[in-house]
């Protein structure tokens, strides 16, 4: 047999697609878990930051031993609340 040929061996499986995990089941299961963990369904932002600030940024991060997401998270949530 050459490397190209190939041949497939044994019974068919039958209810392939029913163990089938489709993608929309797979976001409905991850909503789900969010849910049930309490966690708030969050989004991607991309944005550009001076290198100076982000350079303080991070280093602000190491000293608190924060994330710099959590960080920034709390910084615009305090902004936010500001304005109101």
């Amino acid at each position: 047999m050459s490397k190209k040929d190939f041949s497939i061996v044994g019974a068919r499986r039958s209810g392939v697609i029913e163990s089938t995990v489709f993608p929309a089941a797979v976001v409905a299961e991850e909503k789900i878990n969010e849910f049930v963990a309490g966690q708030e369904p969050t989004t991607t932002m991309t944005f550009q930051l001076p290198t100076r600030v982000h350079t303080e940024l991070k280093s602000y991060a190491v000293a608190s031993r924060q994330k710099v997401k959590d960080i920034l998270i709390r910084f615009i949530q305090e902004g936010l609340s500001r304005c109101k």
